[in-house]
């Protein structure tokens, strides 16, 4: 988009992590353009606000309160949904006072469209789901934890997750050990191991200087906008939360005239506890225009798509509109209207 208004298209690189320092951000850049097609850095009015943003998996520009200029949104791993806006000298970080504060997830994916016809834009981002063993709230959230807790100059990064109340470590005991032999004393075997606790595997000093991400929604939701500049949550219905989402494409699938979801998803790269994520077929959301979701079932939309769906998009061909999804380690699957 054109941030500075100079007539030109400028680019944000969002980066989503650092080789062997999972969980530490990585710089992000805003590219200025210079009107002959050569980019360079911004300055550090602009480009601070968005070099240590968070580990980005996507980004859209929208005009967010609606005062003519490119105001940028961006969502990652273990960040909240961020909206950074114009103010024509620099970025302003408006995430708590538009009410994403405790947005932290898994995010994925997202798009941006005034979903109910309200003139303002609304925030569509795909998440986690909930078909997963990594449950969380605001009063239970996901925890990674970062630290160099084997003192051999590399980061370790531990994931730990509620249940019944208690945080566990996620990993396995002999993923842990090959992370830190040095817990081997401690836990000689998985009997020892079992049911322990974060605070029962890691000692206070040990968690003392750890790092901590955090995540407190995996629900793939609608942030609704409003004329007062804070953002209303409003999950996706359960259908759309069998599995991730990576992909979501906004489109008039019934001809009303109204902004519908088209998502796709599914992960194959978990590790055997976690399983991989495969529950996702598609789904098509009729948007009401006050905020409610109908799910249209493949019998009805015809839209019925096995795989990793990275991307969804539209295109005419021969006068008629095309959807593409495109699939990871598979062929692309193309629907046309009828």
């Amino acid at each position: 988009a054109d941030y500075d208004r100079d007539g030109d298209i400028d680019l944000f690189i969002g980066s989503r992590s650092i080789p062997w320092q999972y969980g530490m951000t990585p710089e992000s850049y805003l590219l200025q353009n210079d009107g002959r097609g050569f980019f360079s850095l911004a300055d550090a009015a602009w480009n601070d606000a968005v070099s240590q943003i968070g580990m980005v998996t996507d980004a859209a520009w929208a005009d967010i309160d609606r005062d003519g200029a490119a105001d940028l949104v961006v969502v990652g791993e273990w960040m909240p949904v961020t909206v950074l806006r114009n103010t024509g000298q620099g970025w302003e970080n408006i995430t708590e006072a538009a009410g994403l504060a405790r947005s932290n997830g898994f995010w994925n994916c997202l798009e941006i469209a005034d979903l109910n016809g309200d003139g303002y834009p609304d925030l569509i981002a795909g998440n986690l789901g909930f078909n997963s063993k990594i449950r969380v709230s605001e009063e239970q959230p996901a925890t990674l934890y970062i630290s160099d807790f084997d003192r051999n100059g590399l980061l370790d990064p531990i994931t730990a997750f509620y249940k019944g109340g208690q945080n566990y470590p996620l990993p396995l005991l002999k993923e842990l050990l090959a992370q830190l032999p040095y817990l081997r004393e401690r836990f000689p075997n998985n009997a020892s191991y079992a049911g322990q606790t974060v605070s029962e595997v890691f000692t206070p000093e040990e968690l003392e200087h750890a790092t901590r991400n955090q995540v407190f929604t995996t629900a793939s939701s609608v942030f609704y906008g409003s004329a007062a500049g804070r953002f209303t949550a409003r999950e996706l219905p359960r259908e759309a939360q069998y599995s991730s989402v990576f992909a979501i494409e906004v489109l008039d699938a019934n001809g009303d005239g109204k902004a519908d979801l088209l998502l796709g998803g599914n992960f194959y790269g978990y590790t055997p506890q976690l399983g991989r994520q495969d529950a996702s077929f598609g789904n098509l959301l009729e948007v009401d225009g006050e905020g409610g979701f109908a799910v249209i079932p493949p019998t009805q939309s015809g839209i019925f798509v096995r795989g990793q769906v990275r991307d969804i998009t539209r295109l005419k061909v021969r006068g008629r509109e095309v959807v593409i999804l495109a699939r990871n380690d598979a062929p692309a699957v193309v629907y046309q209207e009828q």
